[in-house]
């Protein structure tokens, strides 16, 4: 009666080997769980692949990680609003323009001094733009400035606000 205990070991170890096989062809044809990992959760939406080409969602981001595929330079924002000072101030006033670019062409772009309306200007066919010179009679001290538009990509966007002073 040694035989089918001898056999069923056999059948054991057989099978161990293969599972320690399988395990080492998938490391040997580079899956990398680890990367397949930062695509959970959003983060394929940040990620690009060697090529620098962008997901279509998660998995296909996971099954390019994990056939091997490593990332490339994550994506970034590809667009800018600046807001800047006027190269020429008038005394008792505070002055702003914005610029932009990577922005939905024949969209607007708004320029606020204190959360309030100053200027505007409209997005070019090629996503730039250029608020001209915007003045607002002022006090002695700092305003904030602001400019809002639309990237290109539909969203939302906002430069970074900046304090000028009054002239």
């Amino acid at each position: 009666m040694r035989f089918p205990t001898t056999l069923t070991a056999v059948a054991v170890l057989a099978a161990l080997g293969a599972l320690v096989l399988a395990s080492a062809a998938a490391a040997e044809n580079g899956g990398n769980s680890a990367n397949a990992k930062l695509c959970q959760k959003g983060g394929w939406e940040e990620l690009v692949d060697a090529d620098g080409g962008a997901f279509a969602n998660a998995g296909a981001c996971v099954s390019y990680a994990a056939r091997g595929g490593t990332f490339g330079q994550t994506a970034g924002p590809t667009w800018s609003l600046v807001v800047s000072a006027c190269a020429t101030p008038l005394e008792g006033f505070t002055c702003a323009k914005a610029s932009g670019s990577g922005l939905l062409p024949g969209t607007t772009v708004n320029l606020y001094e204190g959360g309030l309306f100053a200027g505007s200007a409209t997005v070019a066919a090629n996503g730039t733009v250029s608020v001209p010179d915007t003045y607002r009679t002022c006090e002695p001290g700092s305003y904030t400035w602001h400019a809002a538009g639309t990237a290109a990509d539909g969203t939302s966007v906002s430069s970074a606000p900046v304090e000028l002073p009054c002239a």
